[in-house]
């Protein structure tokens, strides 16, 4: 099952990876049990939860 945050972020890259995480997202993250706010030692880069514009309504077109 994929956690609405992996789905909504910004960094997912769909199923179950993302940019941090890009062999597997750890379960905590995908069953809904911890948010990623915050960067942790066992993932790629500084990539944490951030929504993705598709979620929020904006545009990606800048004026």
């Amino acid at each position: 099952m994929i956690g609405i945050l992996c789905s909504t972020c910004k960094f997912w890259l769909g199923g179950i990876t993302c940019l941090a995480y890009p062999e597997r997202i750890p379960d905590e993250y995908l069953e809904g049990l911890d948010s990623h706010l915050e960067v942790q030692e066992d993932q790629v880069g500084t990539f944490v939860y951030e929504r993705s514009k598709i979620w929020t309504g904006e545009s990606s077109t800048e004026h």
